[in-house]
C-alpha cells in the first residue's frame, strides 16, 4: 500500500489488487458525500460506493460517453475521467463503468442521454434491456429503473408523417436512417452513395449528395444520414422541409421528467423483491466472475458496487449481485456492463492518507459519473 502521504492509485488487468479485507470504509472526498467500502461475503469481494441521495442536491451524477477520432469510442476509465474533467469542468467524486458496447466495433448499444440531449442511440433488431433514468437536483425521488418493456424510440416527424431512426450519433449501417447532432463532434467522414440533408430550426437547408469531403454539423441543428434503402424516403425530405427529431421514452421515465439516462440490465430488483430480467434480456447466457450494478437502498442511498469472485474458476451470477444488494437494504437495482469491461474509479480521503483507486478492465465506451458540479 501506497505511503502515509501522497498518491494511491491502484491497476488491474484481470483481478483486484485492493486487500481482501472485510468492512475497510473511506470517505469520498473532496465532498465528503459518501463512503467507498471493502466487503467480504464468503468467496465473492464488493467493492461498493454508497452515495446518500441528500447529497445529489450539490452533486451531479453523470452518464458519459467517451470520444475520439470523430464520434464514440473506447479507453480506460482514467483516460475517459480525464476527457470529462478538460471537456466539463468538473471534478470527479468517483465512476463506475456503465451501458454495454459492440466488441468488434468498439460502438456503444442502447441509448444514452445527457442533459435532455441524445448522447447516442444504437438499438440492434430485437434488443430488450432495462433503462435507469433520473434528474439533477432531486433528492426526493431522483432514480428510476424501468424493466424491458417499452424499449426508447427516436423519430423524425414532418408535417405529414413520422420516419424511425435507426441510429444517433453512430457511423454505418447499411440502409440506416441516422441522426448526427453537435455532440458527435464537428463533421462527419461521408459514407460512399449516401445522402446528407442539413437541418437547422426544423427545417431542412440543405442536401448533399455522395460527398467526398467531411460534412459539416451544425451548431444548432443535425445532420440526417441516408443509406441504402433509407434513401427511398429522400423525395418525402425536401428542401424547405420543416422536421422535429424527438425520443419516446416509457411512460414510467416520461412521468419522471428524466433528463439523464442509459440503457443497461438485466433488471435485479424491483420494490424490494428480486426480479432478475436476464432471460427476457437475452442475458441469461453471460457467465463471468465480475459483475457491475446499481442498487437504491429502502433509506435513499445510491449504490454503486462491483462483485468479484475471488475462486478462479468461480462465477458470480445475477441472481448473487441481487441477493447481495438485497441484504446491503437495496429495493430497488439493476445490472450494469460486467466482466473484463468492469472498471471503478473512487477519489477517497483518509486520516492517514488520500487519493484515488481505480479498478479496470479493457477499455470501456461510457461510465456514470459522480461529480461535484463546476
Amino acid at each position: 500500500m501506497a505511503s502515509a502521504v501522497g498518491f494511491l492509485f491502484f491497476v488491474i488487468a484481470d483481478q483486484p489488487l485492493l486487500p481482501r479485507k472485510e468492512n475497510v470504509r473511506w470517505m469520498l472526498s473532496p465532498s465528503c458525500a459518501g463512503h467507498f467500502t471493502l466487503k467480504k461475503f464468503g468467496n465473492i469481494q464488493e467493492e461498493i460506493l454508497e452515495v446518500p441521495f441528500s447529497a445529489l442536491k450539490e452533486l451531479d451524477l453523470i452518464p458519459y460517453l467517451y470520444k475520439a477520432n470523430s464520434g464514440p469510442n473506447r479507453a480506460p476509465i482514467q483516460r475517459i475521467l480525464d476527457q470529462f474533467k478538460q471537456e466539463r469542468g468538473a471534478t470527479p467524486i468517483a465512476a463506475i463503468n456503465a451501458g454495454f458496447f459492440d466488441m468488434a466495433t468498439g460502438l456503444p448499444i442502447g441509448f444514452l442521454i445527457q442533459e435532455g440531449e441524445i448522447e447516442f442511440f444504437n438499438m440492434p433488431q430485437n434488443i430488450r434491456r432495462s433503462m435507469i433514468g433520473w434528474r439533477q437536483g432531486d433528492s426526493e425521488n431522483p432514480i428510476v429503473i424501468t424493466s424491458p418493456k417499452h424499449m426508447p424510440k427516436v423519430w423524425i416527424e414532418t408535417p405529414s408523417q413520422r420516419f424511425g431512426v435507426h441510429h444517433v450519433n453512430i457511423p454505418g449501417g447499411k440502409h440506416a436512417l441516422s441522426i448526427f447532432n453537435p455532440r458527435f463532434g464537428r463533421f462527419i467522414v461521408p459514407y460512399p452513395e449516401a445522402i446528407y440533408l442539413i437541418v437547422e430550426s426544423n427545417r431542412i437547408i440543405q442536401r448533399i449528395d455522395t460527398p467526398r469531403l467531411p460534412v459539416l454539423i451544425p451548431d444548432h441543428g443535425y445532420v440526417i444520414a441516408l443509406h441504402g434503402d433509407s434513401k427511398q424516403i429522400v423525395s418525402q425530405l425536401t428542401l424547405g422541409t420543416s422536421c422535429r427529431l424527438y425520443c419516446e421514452l416509457s411512460p414510467k421515465l416520461r412521468k419522471a421528467s428524466i433528463v439523464d439516462g442509459l440503457l443497461a440490465g438485466p433488471r435485479l430488483l424491483e420494490g424490494g423483491s428480486i426480479q432478475v430480467t436476464a432471460v427476457q434480456e437475452g442475458l441469461e447466457k453471460l457467465k463471468s466472475p465480475d459483475r457491475v450494478a446499481l442498487g437504491i437502498t429502502k433509506d435513499q442511498t445510491l449504490l454503486l458496487a462491483w462483485f468479484h469472485h475471488n475462486d478462479p474458476k468461480g462465477l458470480v451470477s445475477f441472481e448473487d449481485v441481487a441477493t447481495l444488494l438485497q441484504k446491503q437494504g437495496a429495493v430497488e437495482a439493476i445490472g450494469l456492463d460486467g466482466g473484463r469491461s468492469r472498471s471503478l474509479w473512487a477519489n477517497i480521503q483518509d486520516p492517514a492518507y488520500q487519493g484515488v483507486i481505480c479498478e479496470t478492465g479493457r477499455p470501456i465506451s461510457n461510465i456514470l459519473v459522480l461529480s461535484r458540479r463546476p
